[in-house]
């Protein structure tokens, strides 16, 4: 099901504060986009530099008690936190379908 969505969203909250320069989120204003066989899984982790490089960059240092949304369509990415911290959150997409349908899961 979630192969045939035609757009989706996601929502970081973030149920914790952390000090220093760890837990930020970065988000690259460049849409992945994959070709693959109608009803086949695309798994993506990680992503090559190059496909980021000019695209426009936001990064956000989330308070405790933040959400953020944003298309998860677009590489995004944390940065560490130091040891000893935690980044603790909910993430959560809601997606429509070709028949404008909405689904949601986390």
């Amino acid at each position: 099901m979630i192969s045939q969505v035609a757009s989706q969203i996601t929502w970081n909250f973030f149920a914790s504060h952390v000090e220093g320069e760890g837990g930020k989120t970065t988000l690259h204003n460049r849409p992945y986009r994959v070709q693959t066989a109608p009803g086949s899984k695309v798994e993506i982790e990680g992503f090559s530099r190059a496909y980021v490089d000019g695209a426009e960059t936001h990064i956000y240092t989330p308070a405790k008690g933040d959400v953020v949304m944003f298309n998860s369509h677009n590489p995004h990415e944390w940065t560490a936190v130091e040891q000893g911290q935690r980044r603790m959150g909910v993430s959560t997409y809601i997606a429509r379908m070709p028949d404008g349908d909405f689904i949601y899961w986390s």
